[in-house]
């Protein structure tokens, strides 16, 4: 039951166009809120949602890097209180606070023009996600783009196995337990005004 770009994650930061050639750094704000669908075994489907802490890309020379992209545990919320304890012990948050999501440096050119327009956009990508002490890859779907001059946003869907990442659900009586694969959309969103630039050293 989580909710990844995270991590991850992620799609913003590829789609950041090229910097102008007299920009050294230049910072973009990024969010993400995501859900997450969980089947049972019998009984009612649940779905829950979560979101990461806030963030941001950093572009140098056309070259991105994405922070570490976090989910509190504890942010986790299924709307019941008690499947959310059981939920948050399972992912034993009080030694692992966070889910966490990770991307490699990457450069923008493939995705943009000379001029800096965006001319396509990835329909998969792919990142670390480390839940507990256990870390891996997972590959999301790209869907919903939407691009205009003041933000990104895309939404990133995956499914994730939870005996993959040695996950043990909760169960009632040993009867009522949740399938495996859990079902994450974590839609993420990107400021195109950028928070800070460094230009730079004069040349002497």
């Amino acid at each position: 039951m989580m909710k990844s770009r995270l991590s991850c994650l992620l799609l913003i930061a590829i789609l950041i166009p090229p910097l102008p050639a007299s920009a050294t750094t230049t910072k973009y704000r990024g969010s993400c809120e995501i859900s997450f669908y969980v089947q049972k075994t019998i009984m009612k489907d649940f779905t829950g949602t979560a979101a990461c802490e806030p963030f941001e890309i950093s572009v140098t020379d056309n070259m991105i890097r994405v922070p570490d992209i976090a989910v509190q545990v504890t942010t986790m919320d299924t709307d019941n209180s008690k499947r959310d304890r059981d939920m948050h012990n399972m992912f034993e948050h009080e030694t692992f606070p966070h889910i966490i999501g990770v991307t490699e440096v990457f450069s923008s050119d493939s995705l943009s023009t000379p001029e800096g327009h965006l001319v396509k956009m990835p329909e998969e990508l792919t990142f670390a996600l480390t839940i507990r002490d256990v870390t891996q890859p997972i590959t999301a779907r790209v869907t919903e783009p939407h691009i205009d001059a003041s933000a990104i946003e895309a939404t990133l869907v995956f499914d994730l196995s939870l005996a993959s990442f040695e996950l043990d659900p909760p169960s009632f009586m040993r009867i009522v337990r949740v399938k495996d694969t859990v079902e994450v959309k974590a839609t993420m969103a990107l400021d195109r005004n950028p928070t800070s630039t460094q230009s730079p050293p004069a040349q002497e």
